[in-house]
This record gives structure tokens, sequence and C-alpha cells, in this order.
């Protein structure tokens, strides 16, 4: 599995424009495409431009925090697994701790 952090720590330490808010999404768009190649290889093949892209991944990422914003004010619609994530983070912090 890869190590997000590192790689955006690596990057934010290489690359002066990621370090700026409005250099954030493209760089993001190219870790994932570096990860991903394929989708790359598809926006290519298909005449989709890298602003496009990175228009999906602010949505994308809009979205997500709408989610779970929603989900924190409206208790009764969450999913049966959304109090795990605790639990979960404590199992694994447990087991990297020995």
């Amino acid at each position: 599995m890869i190590n997000f952090r590192k790689t955006i720590e690596n990057k934010l330490e290489t690359d002066e424009k990621f370090r700026e808010r409005r250099g954030k999404d493209k760089g993001l768009v190219q870790l994932l495409s570096a990860k991903y190649p394929m989708i790359l290889m598809f926006a290519q093949q298909n005449g989709v431009s890298i602003e496009s892209m990175i228009a999906m991944f602010q949505d994308y990422s809009s979205m997500d925090r709408i989610w779970r914003k929603v989900l924190e004010e409206r208790p009764e619609i969450r999913g049966k697994d959304y109090g795990d994530k605790s639990q979960l983070e404590y199992e694994v912090i447990k087991q990297l701790n020995g």
C-alpha cells in the first residue's frame, strides 16, 4: 500500500507550485495519475484535458466533504458502519505499538 503522507510530503519538498493552494489540485491529479497510469492514458486517448480531470477531482472532494457533513448532522441516515472508524483506528494503532 502506498504511503500517501510520504508521497505528498515528498512532492511538497520538491515541487514549489504544489505548495501553493492554487497548485494543490493539479499536483494531486499528477500524483493520482502516477499511481493509476490508466487514468492518464484514458484521458489522453479520449481528449480529456488535465483541467477537466482537476475539475472532476475538485467536485469529488466537495461531494465527499458534503457527504461527511450531512452524516455528521443527521445521524438517523448514517450507515451501519458509521461508528466503526474509531474502533478500527484504535485496533491499528494498538497493532502498530505492539
